[in-house]
């Protein structure tokens, strides 16, 4: 049955690494549902080292290549919806999108110029930026009220202590292609985020024309808030994709 159902490829946030999504990927590997999750080299903890959305983008594509010979269940978080939007739309083996609480823009815009008034709101409230190195942060006193409100707070507090730099490049190079106009795709709206508001993203899953919403009482962070209820999520779609092939 196993070989029968979709592979998920995850795709994390800014700040992030992709140890975020190892809670859910356990809970999907119990489940007989196989996954991988991709590296965004512009996030990191060497401002030297930090990319841009094109290198997030280029990996995920490698990936998916390496995959070729499954079929795919591609799924981003937050900034993570402008890789997948961008990555996703040549790959063949990609079957269904998912927005978890991300971004989702159409060809030409960047995350900057497809959400500006959030972002500039973001950077006067909880941005800190080295515009000579390239990078931001987020202030400390944002991260768990922001990111990880509802997550236990033994957990939080370790999620925080990983919150990396964010290669500001990633957040101004616009999608080539978006991927959610020729591919089915789902958005999971979490109703009790406090990054990334409710009604934006629900403006934003309309405006990208995706009509399959599935909305969960999370915040920002589901993987580690409810991992077992974005798991029974991800796998009713991973066997919807498998039951319309």
């Amino acid at each position: 049955m196993t070989a029968d159902l979709p592979t998920v490829l995850f795709v994390h946030g800014a700040w992030h690494g992709p140890g975020c999504w190892d809670a859910v990927r356990g809970i999907l590997a119990a489940r007989n549902i196989t996954s991988h999750a991709t590296v965004n080299s512009s996030a990191g903890s060497d401002p030297r080292l930090l990319t841009d959305m094109y290198a997030d983008s280029e990996n995920v594509v490698r990936t998916l290549a390496d995959l070729s010979s499954r079929n795919v269940v591609l799924v981003g978080h937050s900034y993570g919806g402008c890789i997948i939007t961008d990555a996703g739309a040549d790959a063949a083996n990609v079957k269904r999108l998912v927005y978890l609480a991300a971004y989702a823009p159409g060809a030409g815009q960047s995350l900057m110029t497809f959400s500006a008034k959030e972002v500039q709101q973001a950077q006067e409230l909880f941005f800190d930026m080295n515009q000579e190195e390239g990078y931001c942060t987020v202030k400390p006193e944002f991260v768990i009220p922001k990111f990880y409100a509802d997550v236990e707070p033994t957990l939080a507090q370790a999620a925080a202590a990983g919150v990396k730099l964010q290669a500001v490049a990633a957040f101004g190079q616009p999608v080539r292609a978006a991927a959610h106009t020729t591919k089915p795709a789902t958005y999971i709206v979490a109703t009790n985020d406090q990054c990334l508001a409710v009604e934006k993203q629900r403006r934003w899953a309309g405006a990208a024309g995706i009509a399959d919403l599935v909305e969960i009482p999370t915040g920002h962070s589901p993987f580690y808030s409810h991992p077992e209820l974005l798991a029974d999520v991800l796998e009713k779609i991973v066997k919807d994709v498998a039951a319309r092939d």
